[in-house]
């Protein structure tokens, strides 16, 4: 259990000065590791309850605005899509699709359309990995869509 270093006994400014800096974060304690097994615990917990296929892409997409040092935005989109049901993952396949072909059509090559070709790696790569019809029927609309290679 991460303790958070702050006495519940006696007054806040009882702490002398000559003890060094006063540490402020939640958890001063802990080294990256803890804190990202904490973060991936709040992103599992928080996707848990989400299950509005337009709601987890829109999570999805914007994983760079919850991103840190500690959890990079694409650790965090791969602890959500690994997460994910297979149900919720396909619903939210579907909704990545429309959207990421309607990015391509615009063709602006900007940061978003960016990080949606990230994306479409992630996809794919979880696509192969569940392996059910559902999976390879979307796995070919990619390829018929020239978004993926046969190899893929």
């Amino acid at each position: 259990m991460l303790r958070t270093g702050k006495s519940l006994e006696g007054p806040a400014d009882s702490v002398s000065d000559q003890e060094g800096p006063k540490d402020d974060s939640l958890f001063p304690e802990a080294v990256g590791e803890e804190i990202q097994e904490v973060g991936k615990g709040l992103v599992r917990d928080a996707v848990r309850a989400v299950k509005q296929p337009d709601i987890l892409y829109a999570v999805l997409q914007n994983c760079d605005v919850a991103s840190s040092a500690v959890n990079p935005e694409q650790a965090i989109i791969e602890v959500i899509l690994s997460f994910l049901r297979p149900q919720p993952f396909l619903g939210t396949t579907k909704v990545f699709l429309r959207e990421h072909l309607t990015l391509k059509k615009l063709q602006k090559k900007d940061d978003f359309e960016e990080r949606s070709d990230r994306l479409l790696k992630k996809f794919t790569a979880r696509l192969r990995d569940l392996a059910t019809p559902e999976a390879e029927g979307l796995l070919e609309t990619f390829f018929r869509n020239n978004l993926i290679d046969i190899e893929e």
